[in-house]
């Protein structure tokens, strides 16, 4: 049950997963959940910014007006009078370093297997800083070769055979292949004045 931060800006309207207003502290910003419970509730610090009911089952998605205080944004999804889901967006402080997350820890060595690794600009809390743009080189060694790179920006126009590449949002993704050797994969990214991020998998 993600929730979004809707931004209007000249391309047109964006949603931004983060809670970084602090150039318009007291400026109403509009908050979206999209959810398949039967209500979410919404709070800021841990005080209940009200509970809203989705009535139209075509379109899951619930609209608050949140005048921007820093902290943490919590959605509740509720069915039959539960909470059986949540999700927090929090803000972040400035970019510290750089995180990569795999959705595997293991390849076949068949030149055939991929992983999907996220990289994660994040600060020293952890949170993901929802408006970095770091400039991120990665370096592959090992049994593996780089697919292409992407950053989710539709407006983005880089090549994605590439090993250099633009976050968007805090937020970017590279696609790695095996070879048909076995051994042992290291992922790097770095960027400047950045804690460089480093991912080990094993490929058998």
């Amino acid at each position: 049950m993600p929730a979004s931060i809707l931004k209007n800006n000249r391309r047109g309207f964006n949603f931004i997963e983060g809670w970084n207003y602090e150039e318009q502290k007291g400026t109403e910003i509009s908050v979206i959940a999209f959810s398949n419970c039967d209500q979410v509730e919404l709070f800021l610090n841990d005080k209940s910014l009200g509970r809203k009911e989705r009535i139209d089952t075509s379109f899951a998605s619930l609209t608050w007006k949140v005048p921007f205080e820093q902290g943490t944004l919590k959605a509740e999804g509720i069915k039959n009078g539960k909470t059986v889901a949540q999700h927090l967006i929090q803000t972040a402080s400035s970019a510290y370093k750089i995180v990569l997350e795999s959705d595997q820890s293991n390849l076949k060595a068949d030149d055939l297997d991929f992983s999907s690794i996220k990289i994660l600009i994040q600060d020293k809390n952890g949170i993901v800083v929802p408006y970095a743009d770091n400039n991120i080189s990665l370096n592959i060694s090992g049994p593996a070769k780089n697919l292409g790179m992407s950053n989710g920006d539709h407006n983005n126009v880089d090549p994605f055979k590439s090993n250099r590449y633009k976050a968007y949002q805090g937020k970017a993704h590279v696609f790695i292949q095996s070879k048909e050797e076995r051994g042992i994969i290291t992922i790097e990214a770095t960027s400047p004045g950045l804690v460089s991020g480093k991912l080990i998998l094993e490929c058998n």
